[in-house]
């Protein structure tokens, strides 16, 4: 049986239950402290290959090229954005199976010298059902309390106070330092039941943020069938031409010049590309998991 130590971001969980199967046993160190670094190394020491996910420590990776174990690095968006702000090229990374979960993180890691093949991380559960569309647009935009200015939030109301009349419902805040237009909705955080609700009420997703990488909101957007204002390249997205609120905008009027309606384009992508069985069959075409 093959043994797969699997450290990283909570997406671990997405990857072992893709790939567990009677032929591979996944484990996970267990632990905080002195216990939890003795945990990982032994963890290192019994597999047969370690498998880095996200924003990880640089000691295991270096600690499994010590171990001469057989290494995958499964970049997830943070982890790029971070690196490229610093490159530090370790050798162990030459030796090492690099993956990304999106075109556009290889792409970055290939401008940094990491060749990397694209397999992109989802949970099996995602919902792939289309959603009906309400009779009058509304949006919706992912905000997090703190990180206003990385997800652009200026743009987004400046967005909103253009279209009084059409609502912008924010998730995971309850409201800017900024006031806001009449229009803008905080809405906290909401749970899975709250956020099916939620994409009831809204015909686009607005998202704007300064880096990506496979967004999980991008695809339970496109999956249901809603129009995207991306500010990424993404099929079934509309993307601006630049930052600029003039062009953000003219993205966003480009969906709601035409009453709302179903985004096959996008649904019929996601599931094309991003069902279970699909990135199965990827992980067999780069032979990754091959002993």
């Amino acid at each position: 049986m093959q043994r797969i130590f699997l450290v990283g971001s909570g997406q671990t969980k997405h990857i072992q239950k893709l790939l567990a199967s009677g032929e591979r046993r996944f484990f996970a160190p267990r632990g905080s402290g002195w216990r939890g670094r003795l945990d990982m190394a032994l963890g290192i020491l019994r597999a047969d290959r370690v498998y880095v996910v996200g924003n990880f420590s640089e000691r295991i990776v270096r600690f499994a090229g010590l171990c001469r174990k057989k290494l995958i690095i499964h970049w997830i968006g943070t982890d790029v954005y971070n690196y490229l702000r610093a490159p530090r090229r370790l050798r162990v990374y030459d030796h090492a199976m690099h993956l990304a979960c999106s075109p556009l993180l290889r792409q970055e890691l290939a401008s940094v010298g990491i060749r990397a093949q694209f397999i992109p991380i989802v949970p099996q559960q995602l919902p792939m059902e289309l959603q009906s569309v309400p009779p009058r647009h509304a949006a919706l935009a992912y905000i997090p309390q703190g990180k206003e200015t990385f997800y652009h939030a200026e743009l987004v109301t400046a967005l909103a106070a253009r279209h009084p009349d059409i609502p912008f419902y924010i998730v995971a805040n309850k409201g800017f330092e900024t006031p806001a237009a009449d229009n803008v909705i905080f809405c906290g955080t909401l749970d899975a039941g709250q956020m099916e609700e939620m994409y009831r009420k809204i015909s686009v997703l607005v998202r704007l943020p300064e880096h990506d990488g496979l967004s999980l909101m991008l695809m339970e957007a496109l999956a249901k069938g809603k129009q995207v204002v991306y500010r990424y390249e993404h099929p079934g997205a509309v993307a601006p031409a630049s930052m600029d609120i003039d062009a953000v905008d003219r993205a966003f009027c480009s969906v709601i010049e035409k009453a709302p309606e179903l985004n096959l384009v996008g649904h019929d992508y996601v599931l094309e590309h991003y069902a279970p069985e699909k990135i199965q069959e990827l992980y067999s075409e780069y032979h990754v998991l091959d002993l």
